[in-house]
């Protein structure tokens, strides 16, 4: 058979049955471009985690017995365009999300009420005794924000810290007002056993007066 006739759609050949990439990769929009409504099933539960894989192996299969292709020159090309924008994609994402994970991450830790917080464990009796010295963040996530809008502002931080005596995760909180940092919650909660201690050492009906960070503003 010539490349430029019009294969025929019953079976495929077998030099053409091999794995598709851009189905892996963009699965259900793939499948929309190659008329693959198989490929939908990525959207139920349970079925998305094997689907991909099903539609990498049986992906070309599908797509010549349903394209209307001129030729397999034709279909070789298209696929070939899928596989590579499937592979961009496959690889840009994650590293999309490193990259943005990374930066926000590193704002936080340039933050004032960051800086502070840590800085104030490694002065707390009671911490070092329990972790330690020197204390340090574990690992690099930070979750949580620190906000400002004219001259108010809130922060709420999540962050886990080490020394040679264990590990804990700290929780601080606080809002910015009055040109100082007023903190509402500051605890470490010890890993594994989960025993909490409360950094402020304040009565509960002082702990949301007590401000421990005095604004840097002049």
């Amino acid at each position: 058979m010539s490349e430029d006739m019009t294969p025929p759609r019953d079976v495929i050949p077998a030099h053409l049955n091999k794995w598709n990439w851009g189905a892996f990769f963009l699965n259900w929009v793939w499948g929309l471009g190659n008329n693959v409504y198989v490929a939908l099933l990525m959207f139920i539960p349970g079925i998305n985690l094997i689907m991909p894989f099903v539609l990498g192996r049986k992906g070309n299969q599908w797509a010549w017995k349903n394209g209307n292709w001129a030729s397999e020159a034709d279909f070789l090309q298209t696929q070939k365009i899928w596989s590579r924008v499937g592979v961009g994609f496959g690889i840009g994402l994650p590293v999309f999300i490193v990259i943005m994970l990374s930066s926000a991450v590193f704002m936080l830790q340039n933050t004032e009420p960051f800086k502070v917080s840590l800085e104030r464990l490694g002065r707390n009796a009671e911490v070092v005794a329990a972790l330690g010295e020197p204390i340090e963040l574990s690992g690099w996530i930070i979750s949580g924000n620190v906000s400002y809008e004219n001259d108010t502002g809130a922060a709420d931080l999540t962050y886990e810290v080490i020394g040679p005596k264990g590990e804990g995760v700290i929780h601080f909180a606080a809002i910015f007002e009055a040109e100082n940092w007023i903190v509402e919650e500051f605890t470490l909660t010890m890993i594994p056993e989960g025993r909490v201690i409360d950094l402020l050492q304040v009565s509960n009906a002082q702990k949301r007066k007590a401000p421990v960070i005095a604004s840097t503003e002049t």
